[in-house]
């Protein structure tokens, strides 16, 4: 069974709470609670469902439980369609911190459907893709080079 926030002692420092801290400010800052939702799949063990439409929110969620392994993964039947020029999709609850970059979201090259990382649920968002400057790209690739990656 999944921990609750009681025996953490409400500790603000606990997993579980910086992840609902982390749930409830996606939930506000893109008004998740007021609009409308639309089941888009579900099975025994996995619900998917949007808010505001195919290029709004889409929100995955299953009942598995977290295991010890650091690769588990979840592979869930269904995606979000294909993204529009200069975006990409990417899970608000990945974030790290204010000024965190967000992190594209991965699909299973077989199937297509959303590939989960651990039992945690996913709310996949449109992002603007960064651009970087010249600079920026030279100074990537120095740091590459440093570390003995190849640039080719």
């Amino acid at each position: 069974l999944r921990d609750s926030l009681w025996g953490y002692g409400y500790s603000s420092n606990s997993w579980m709470y910086s992840f609902f801290a982390t749930a409830n400010k996606a939930r506000r800052d893109y008004d998740l609670g007021a609009s409308d939702a639309q089941v888009i799949s579900a099975g025994k063990e996995y619900m998917v469902f949007t808010r505001r439409g195919l290029f709004g929110v889409w929100v995955f969620l299953t009942n598995c439980l977290p295991s010890n392994k650091s690769d588990q993964t979840f592979r869930f039947p269904v995606r979000p369609p294909a993204p529009p020029s200069g975006k990409f999709w990417a899970d608000l609850l990945q974030l790290s911190g204010p000024g965190s970059e967000p992190r594209a979201a991965h699909f299973d090259q077989e199937t297509g459907g959303l590939l989960a990382p651990g039992c945690l649920p996913q709310v996949l968002v449109l992002v603007e893709t960064k651009k970087y400057s010249a600079e920026d790209l030279l100074d990537f690739a120095a740091a590459a080079v440093e570390r003995g990656t190849k640039l080719y």
